[in-house]
């Protein structure tokens, strides 16, 4: 067995890549003797001659493809010991089940850096406001004390607030985000073979307010949770029912216990409960959030990440269309190049603490590239042909200064 045979070279550090000439492996251990392993084809030297758009994907991108559907897999069935348990058979269908829906949504060819740190786009917001909406989040954990565990809340697919782990955040986010926008009345399965609804807005709501997560029962549609694991640990993680509601562009996923997730009593009171405070607080907040515009920053292509806090910015979308305006547009043909020269930044950063800056130039289209690292903040600029150094510079200093206020300055 290939794992076994590495761990007598290095005991601390179990095999994570293998290469041959066709493929590449990745390995993540998932939980003490369950490993995963992802396996993916290289491009052949014929195939990049007849086109030069296929490239071959980092491994640390494809193993940190591999990490987060692992984090999905625990966070929708926890452990994989108690199915083991019920039988081999039983593991390997819920498996076969999860990876049947995952693996169809990752798109392969749009992989880059994004994948590798998995950061939250935080809701941009002043202090009262993010103060006020704790002071509802408060005011809604108190009335249900011995029901409410944790509350996360997203504005516009932003995070604005959360009463998770940083580990449990990120995947609660994803998880939110993933399902608004694929949600259209499909139904979820979760780890007892349940179904329930989970809706992309409000189901019969005059105001936009009203459960996502419901039960369709001969038509009858009643609010019904979904069955999460949250935890950092293995050991670990506990169930939870997840109950998600939405007023507007805000959406609220409460983490309640098990004896009142089938309460129907609970939800009437939670439901006139958040209607009452949502007319008084919520909507007064959603007012002063205004939507991101199309600002200067939109000039520059930029990538901002904090290892701390897992916050990410950026004005670089996810399958290259860019939303710079026409004068510094970098051409989406180039992004690929680009980001996978950013990826080696990235890469770099990592493997070299006392690294601070790289910058470098394309021989193809004279794009300049630059990385900077501060503590545990990194930022990566796109710049289109400049005449001189200097002028990066001066452009970089302008981005730092205008939407960043310094932070990659020592």
């Amino acid at each position: 067995d290939l794992i076994n045979f590495t761990r007598t070279f290095s005991p601390e550090q179990p095999i994570e890549l293998m290469q041959t000439e066709k493929h590449q492996q990745v390995f993540h251990e998932h939980e003490k003797d369950f490993w995963f392993v992802m396996v993916a084809a290289r491009p052949q030297p014929r195939e990049t001659k007849k086109d030069t758009h296929i490239r071959e994907l980092e491994h640390r991108i494809l193993l940190a493809i591999l990490h987060k559907a692992c984090r999905q897999l625990k966070m929708m069935h926890g452990s994989l010991v108690p199915l083991l348990h019920e039988g081999l058979n039983v593991l390997c269908d819920r498996l076969r089940h999860f990876f049947d829906i995952v693996v169809p949504l990752i798109n392969f060819d749009t992989a880059d850096m994004f994948d590798t740190v998995d950061g939250i786009q935080f809701l941009a917001t002043d202090r009262l406001n993010f103060l006020r909406m704790q002071s509802f989040i408060n005011k809604v954990e108190t009335r249900f004390e011995t029901d409410l565990l944790a509350t996360t809340v997203l504005v516009d697919d932003f995070l604005m607030y959360s009463g998770l782990s940083q580990t449990d955040t990120r995947c609660m986010y994803n998880f939110l985000r993933r399902r608004i926008q694929r949600a259209k009345g499909e139904k979820v399965q979760h780890a007892r073979g349940d179904n329930v609804l989970f809706l992309s807005s409000a189901y019969k709501s005059d105001d936009g307010s009203g459960f996502l997560t419901l039960e369709d029962v001969g038509g009858q549609k009643t609010p019904c949770p979904i069955r999460v694991y949250m935890g950092d640990l293995p050991d670990r993680v506990q169930p939870v029912q997840l109950v998600v509601w939405q007023h507007s562009r805000a959406l609220f996923a409460f983490h309640v216990t098990d004896a009142c997730g089938k309460s129907p009593q609970f939800y009437e009171a939670l439901e006139q409960f958040l209607k009452e405070e949502i007319k008084n607080t919520v909507s007064a907040i959603l007012e002063k959030v205004q939507r991101p515009p199309r600002t200067e920053d939109e000039t520059y292509q930029y990538i901002y990440f904090n290892h701390m806090n897992l916050a990410l910015k950026s004005n670089l979308r996810k399958k290259g269309a860019l939303t710079a305006s026409p004068a510094n547009a970098i051409q989406s043909t180039d992004i690929p190049e680009l980001m996978g020269y950013i990826e080696g930044m990235h890469a770099d950063f990592l493997g070299s603490p006392d690294l601070k800056e790289v910058i470098m130039k394309t021989r193809t289209n004279e794009q300049w590239v630059v990385g900077r690292k501060a503590g545990n903040r990194e930022f990566y600029a796109l710049f289109d042909t400049q005449n001189s150094l200097a002028e990066v510079n001066e452009e970089l200093q302008k981005i730092n200064t205008m939407f960043f206020n310094g932070i990659c300055v020592d």
